[in-house]
């Protein structure tokens, strides 16, 4: 079984790389790789021990090696209409750093003429 998760506050490279470890050293994880840059946690387990049992392991691993993050399942956080975190909506975030480069350059034409 194959899982991702948002680590929401996770905010620490080297916490990000204990909790990577920490997860690969779990019975029947298979796979465990958390990008500190978006904070997704993919992981995968072996064999079919229900995806409720799994994100309990991945929510048990963080609260105790990083008490302030949360773990949310990336399915559901897409689904759920909330802003989406950390890149993962890259699209929008180049649409926003286009707009505001065109104010600042406007902005800045208009008090070159004054």
């Amino acid at each position: 079984m194959k899982k991702e998760y948002i680590l929401k506050g996770l905010d620490c490279a080297n916490c990000a790389a204990k909790i990577e470890e920490a997860l690969k050293r779990e019975d029947g994880v298979v796979s465990a790789s958390l990008n500190f840059v978006t904070a997704t946690l993919r992981i995968e387990r072996a064999g079919d021990g229900g995806a409720d049992g799994l994100t309990e392991t991945v929510k048990r691993v963080v609260r105790r090696l990083e008490p302030g993050v949360t773990v949310a399942d990336k399915l559901n956080e897409k689904r759920g209409g909330e802003k989406q975190y950390y890149g993962s909506n890259i699209s929008q975030i180049m649409q926003d750093l286009f707009t505001y480069t065109l104010a600042l350059l406007f902005g800045e034409l208009i008090f070159a003429v004054f």
